[in-house]
């Protein structure tokens, strides 16, 4: 009877022990990400660097990846889709936005945004991922889960990109016309 007794004692200390364990683990994952949170990318200073200006803020870029995935999707309601398909451009873009916003795509809603079937999707997404601006992390809760991330280098063209982007639409617009007053002007 001792022996059973003593049995149950350490499989409910080691149960306790391993609830401790997970807490914490639980507790540094969430201080990780609050760290994570309040950290600008240093890929932002190297953005800046290379351009000459500063590297808009964190707003503007989101703003831009979100206007130029909306153009996109406006494009398609005038022109048959088929005419531009780009998914692998519309991935690097909710995966840039995503990263912005301090998210994680999974594969699955990565593969829905790019609006192609699945197969064409996960091609796209093995293809940015050779080319080593995407990559896999498994998800720390739900071994089923896969989230698809921007690589550093990934985020770094796209802050490059939209930061030459937006300089350049500075330049364009305050040294040219603006639109027509009308638009049935322009044939």
């Amino acid at each position: 009877m001792a022996v059973i007794h003593s049995s149950k004692r350490r499989a409910m200390s080691v149960e306790r022990q391993l609830s401790r364990l997970n807490a914490l683990a639980h507790e540094l994952r969430s201080l990780a990400q609050k760290l994570d949170d309040r950290r600008e990318p240093s890929i932002s200073r190297m953005a800046a660097a290379n351009i000459g200006r500063g590297t808009p803020s964190r707003t503007a870029l989101l703003n831009a990846t979100r206007f130029a995935y909306r153009a996109r999707r406006l494009r398609d309601g005038f022109f048959d889709p088929r005419l531009f398909g780009e998914p692998g451009w519309d991935m690097l873009l909710a995966l840039y936005e995503s990263a912005l916003s301090h998210q994680r795509m999974t594969t699955g809603s990565l593969c829905r945004t790019s609006e192609v079937p699945p197969t064409t999707a996960l091609r796209w997404i093995e293809e940015l991922t050779a080319t080593g601006l995407v990559c896999c992390e498994k998800s720390e809760d739900d071994r089923r889960v896969r989230y698809q991330v921007l690589t550093a280098q990934g985020f770094r063209a796209m802050t490059l990109y939209f930061t030459r982007l937006m300089i350049e639409a500075e330049e364009e617009m305050g040294s040219g016309p603006a639109l027509p007053a009308r638009l049935d002007v322009v044939r």
